[in-house]
């Protein structure tokens, strides 16, 4: 469903919201309370940042061929992000475990699917 007469692009897809809202629904009674839930986050985040902070580093030394000195600070940014991601790491028991298991189930969905 088109939200908007005049804006092109801007849809609204019902069975997706619903779902989204049930499963968020599902999330919260399983987890309990807001802490394991903090908990999850912190890991998805600390993560992702990890994550995004190195395929930039790769990105830089691969693709665009910066020179080994100019890659020294996006390094830096990479351990400052390790070490946040080390001390998430304590959280892993106490809901941590669930943005973990998440990617690697989808993870291992992809590795299925044609790329035809």
């Amino acid at each position: 469903m088109h939200t908007s007469e005049s804006t092109i692009g801007q849809i609204y897809v019902p069975v997706a919201n619903w779902a989204m809202l049930i499963g968020v629904i599902c999330l919260i009674l399983a987890f309990g309370s807001s802490s394991e839930i903090a908990s999850a986050y912190g890991i998805a985040v600390s993560l992702t940042m990890v994550l995004e902070i190195s395929l930039v580093l790769y990105l830089a030394a691969r693709g665009w061929r910066w020179p080994w000195w100019s890659l020294l600070a996006i390094a830096g940014l990479v351990l400052f992000d390790l070490s946040y991601l080390a001390a998430n790491s304590l959280k892993i028991a106490n809901g941590g475990w669930f943005p973990l298991v998440l990617s690697f189930v989808f993870g291992a969905a992809d590795d299925h699917v044609d790329p035809r």
